[in-house]
């Protein structure tokens, strides 16, 4: 079974037990602190992921974006050439230029579409096979187009061809992650250690953690479909904290997030006040096309997934599953894009809001929390004198 979500999985359970975990070096301190609960709620939003447009429209678009560079590029290149090379005289230069880019330009245009198809397909292949979105597949993508594109030209050709391309693509990709990089840094919100005295001094709170602070008992009215197609009420979910994610298996933030909601609920499943509620959905890019077996064994087999699954669902728009058109009416956010996460505490309340540029371990202090709060009210109701009959 080609599963590796449970990486330093003792470790972290062990760290729970002690009443402090970390998730890949990430300090996360059970604390009942008012501050530190509204401070949490600024906890920087993370790009870990790798997301590119889905195959096969990938493939479009890169063809249709290298044309255009070739196309730009060419013509700036050939216009300044064939004025230079044409006889004196402003209009006879000009007229020369506007010849040799008319010329030359559409070829080199040409020419970058056909590596950005053969290109495109290697990315595409790659994702495929590898089961995951990263700057590699760019990489071995640009060496295998460039080989491909120099084959004409015998091995050696090939070979150099491909190293080229290699060390373009890695530069181009090493250079977007440190933009990524600096741009996270230079705006990313206040630190929550080092949160001010009055909480307001932060501000509002940003749109993908958003505190709605609501009890929403309508919530466990609704029914759904199990991934076997099997009806069943939500109420039995009633006193537990949920969270609530529409997923997909062909975007980029699958391999992150399946991985990490997995680890997530090896930690709080046994709790038996915690479960993570997951849709299929195919609403965005044509991600998840499987059917709903197919789903369930992609799920399992890849990423070891025991928390619930459910039957794929349209979660936005107007012919949406109730149950989704109740969470758009009580939060007025609807999923734009997969593994929008839905927060909901043991009393139905709908509290947080992640989207999916926020990691699953970026949330798991607001999870954790919620938990505590939740065992804690189970052990006073268990403890609570019953009334005799």
């Amino acid at each position: 079974m080609e599963f590796d979500a449970f990486d330093e999985i003792d470790e972290i359970h062990a760290a729970y037990k002690h009443g402090i975990s970390c998730v890949e070096g990430r300090p996360y301190t059970h604390t009942n602190d008012p501050q530190r609960l509204v401070a949490s709620h600024f906890l920087r939003p993370t790009m870990t992921e790798y997301a590119r447009e889905p195959c096969p429209w990938r493939i479009i678009d890169d063809c249709g974006g290298a044309f255009t560079m070739g196309l730009i590029g060419g013509s700036i290149f050939n216009m300044i050439s064939g004025a230079r090379h044409a006889p004196t005289g402003f209009s006879r230069r000009a007229m020369g230029g506007l010849i040799r880019m008319k010329e030359r330009a559409p070829v080199l245009g040409g020419q970058f579409a056909a590596w950005g198809i053969c290109f495109a397909s290697f990315d595409c292949t790659f994702a495929h096979l590898r089961q995951k979105e990263d700057p590699w597949n760019s990489i071995m993508s640009g060496a295998s187009a460039g080989a491909v594109m120099a084959a004409r030209r015998g091995p050696k050709h090939m070979m150099g061809s491909a190293l080229v391309g290699a060390v373009l693509l890695g530069l181009i990709e090493g250079l977007g992650i440190m933009m990524n990089r600096y741009a996270a840094q230079s705006f990313r919100p206040q630190d929550p250690r080092e949160a001010p005295a009055d909480p307001s001094a932060l501000g509002p709170t940003p749109l993908w953690c958003q505190v709605w602070g609501k009890v929403q008992e309508e919530l466990y009215q609704h029914r759904v479909a199990k991934i076997d197609n099997t009806e069943v009420p939500l109420a039995q979910y009633k006193g537990q904290v949920l969270l609530i994610v529409n997923v997909a298996s062909e975007c980029g933030f699958t391999d992150g997030h399946y991985k990490q909601l997995q680890k997530v609920y090896y930690i709080l499943g046994d709790s038996g006040v915690f479960e993570i509620l997951a849709f299929p959905c195919n609403q965005f890019g044509n991600q998840e096309p499987k059917s709903n077996s197919k789903i369930w064994e992609f799920a399992t087999k890849k990423y070891g997934v025991t928390f619930p699954m459910f039957a794929k669902v349209l979660v936005t728009g107007a012919d949406a599953h109730p149950f989704w058109q109740y969470i758009k009416g009580v939060t007025g956010v609807a999923p734009n894009w997969n593994f929008y996460k839905y927060l909901v505490d043991h009393e139905g309340t709908l509290v947080h809001i992640f989207g999916p540029d926020v990691s699953v371990e970026d949330t798991f202090d607001q999870i954790q929390g919620l938990v505590d709060q939740a065992k804690a009210a189970k052990k006073i109701s268990d403890e609570s004198p019953k009334s005799e009959l």
